[in-house]
């Protein structure tokens, strides 16, 4: 990498123009809780560029677009889970970390659910 950088701005045009040379923070979150969301937005190139890590598989894109093109959820994640399967195959990025929750539970307490984006909805814990 040349030099310290100061900005996400510049972190993206950097990686952008393929100026690394060491792992970068990809940054990538989902908007919604839908399997193909994270898939899309870290690896899909529909959008008209290629990802962060220059990835492209047109087998992969043409499993997504056949998953959106589903009436339901469950025939959608047959094709999405396809997908995760060409990812783990090409492996184009390796997730260094995630973060993490810590949760307790107790069978006093009930509503605890870990949601993938936004961590515990606490308004829905009840305690008896």
């Amino acid at each position: 990498m040349p030099g310290p950088v100061t900005t996400f701005a510049e972190l993206l045009g950097l990686i952008r123009d393929h100026d690394l040379d060491g792992p970068w923070r990809a940054a990538n979150i989902p908007f919604n809780p839908g399997l193909d969301d994270m898939l899309a937005t870290t690896y899909s190139a529909a959008a008209g560029s290629t990802t962060q890590a220059g990835y492209y598989s047109p087998e992969f894109e043409d499993l997504l677009a056949q998953g959106r093109g589903q009436t339901t959820l469950d025939a959608a994640n047959q094709y999405f889970n396809q997908a995760q399967s060409v990812l783990f195959r090409d492996l184009p990025a390796i997730p260094l970390w995630y973060t993490y929750q810590t949760t307790i539970h107790a069978t006093t307490v009930t509503g605890v659910v870990l949601g993938p984006i936004a961590g515990t909805p606490y308004y829905a814990i009840t305690k008896s």
